[in-house]
């Protein structure tokens, strides 16, 4: 007999670095938006780390973030980590490092 899924196994799959960029450009923390949405602290832990949620929880987070207002300066102020590995790439291609400047 085969066992059939649970939701959390077939749950919702988030990304955690857009997620935790959400949470700075509105100058909050998970336990913040955990407490609005009405979840626990841990299951913003697991979201962020790619855990499956489920819809509603899905549902729930999201109207907590849209709740909280975007800072305008935070949201040009914050570089997505997408953005800040592939500046580590170039630098690394061109034989330079992020931290020291280039002698020349």
């Amino acid at each position: 007999m085969s066992q059939v899924p649970s939701i959390r196994d077939t749950g919702l799959r988030l990304d955690g670095a857009r997620l935790r960029r959400e949470l700075y450009i509105r100058g909050c923390t998970a336990a913040t938006i955990a407490r609005l949405a009405k979840v626990s602290p841990n299951t913003m832990t697991r979201a962020m780390a790619g855990d499956p949620i489920r819809q509603h929880t899905l549902r729930e987070v999201v109207r907590a973030l849209v709740a909280m207002p975007v800072l305008d300066v935070a949201h040009d102020l914050v570089v997505s980590e997408t953005r800040n590995a592939a500046a580590d790439g170039a630098t690394a291609l061109e034989g330079g490092s992020a931290s020291a400047p280039a002698t020349g």
